[in-house]
């Protein structure tokens, strides 16, 4: 299952929302940013080539760079309950299969 992630910073919060593709129910909580985010990494800026067009290969080092820790990245699992999170999931996948999902044998 994919899902899209949208973050936005209200002020010194950050709203985080979430949505499994072919799920209509969002997910949604609030954290404080300062508490996740280093400001100093800030703004990221996306390497320019000569050519112009961009390079992202350091991308992901540059987004590393972005947050305090990586554990407090993980602890944001712990700001929407696990058994919430496993059940809004669950729901998902159940929907999905009802209405799009079918098996084909190898």
């Amino acid at each position: 299952m994919q899902f899209v992630v949208k973050v936005d910073r209200l002020g010194g919060k950050a709203e985080i929302r979430g949505i499994g593709l072919g799920d209509e129910r969002i997910s949604r909580f609030e954290i404080t940013a300062k508490d996740y985010v280093s400001s100093s990494a800030l703004p990221l800026r996306i390497t320019i080539k000569e050519d112009g067009e961009e390079d992202r290969s350091d991308l992901e080092s540059k987004l590393k760079e972005v947050f305090i820790s990586p554990s407090r990245i993980q602890g944001l699992e712990t700001c929407l309950p696990r058994s919430q999170a496993v059940l809004t999931y669950h729901r998902s996948c159940i929907r999905i299969q009802a209405h799009h999902y079918s098996e084909t044998a190898p």
